[in-house]
């Protein structure tokens, strides 16, 4: 346990400080993804201080290359190995994923409540943004997982997307970075369906709302 906290204490320290170092950050995120990777050390990790704060506080202020002003790729790999850790505790997952996921609820609240999205910050916020939630939904392989993930963005989420969709279809970069989003719960839903029998409204509603981003594509 000792060996394990100061190990997780060295890889926060590197997303911490050495964020702009692209080897640095993307080396620490490569060790962090294989300490997430097995079932038995998702649970250690889980009881330590510094995972805890971890879970609680992926937000720009403590962790600088998880702001929104910050564009690149690394996000989405932290999303991932993150949220993996989070989908592993079975006690009160519930209460936990909402504690997890608000944080990134909150800015898309924020980019809702921005009149004009067609601004080179907004765009980088954008893209942050969607890159969190594709790396979130990757983990989310399970029925209960996939649910409490669609349950906290649809509907107030998708009205944003589109409007996303409208300002930025002429970009190839915001809309790769929506597309991309949209087509993993596509897919976890049909996994879903043909091995769990499992036959969902979610799965009208995804189809429907992807049909019209896709639109955007081929404008």
């Amino acid at each position: 346990m000792q060996v394990m906290n100061v190990m997780v204490n060295k890889l926060c320290n590197n997303i911490k400080f050495w964020h702009r170092s692209d080897k640095i950050l993307e080396e620490t995120l490569e060790v962090f993804v294989d300490l997430v990777s097995t079932y038995g050390s998702s649970k250690t990790l889980l009881s330590l201080e510094t995972v805890n704060f971890l879970v609680h506080n992926h937000v720009g202020t403590h962790f600088p290359f998880l702001g929104y002003d910050s564009d690149n790729k690394y996000r989405i790999t932290f999303y991932s190995a993150l949220s993996r850790l989070v989908f592993s505790s079975s006690e009160d997952l519930n209460n936990s994923f909402d504690t997890f996921i608000a944080p990134n609820l909150n800015i898309l609240a924020q980019l809702d409540q921005t009149p004009d999205l067609r601004s080179p910050a907004v765009k980088i916020a954008i893209c942050g943004a969607l890159r969190d939630l594709r790396g979130i939904t990757t983990s989310a392989y399970s029925k209960r997982t996939y649910t409490l993930l669609f349950e906290a963005l649809y509907p107030l989420s998708f009205p944003l997307f589109l409007r996303i969709a409208e300002c930025w279809y002429d970009d190839p970069t915001v809309m790769t970075a929506l597309l991309k989003f949209m087509q993993v719960p596509i897919l976890l839903e049909i996994f879903l369906l043909l091995h769990f029998q499992y036959i969902g409204i979610n799965l009208i509603l995804l189809h429907f709302n992807t049909s019209i981003f896709i639109q955007f594509s081929y404008i």
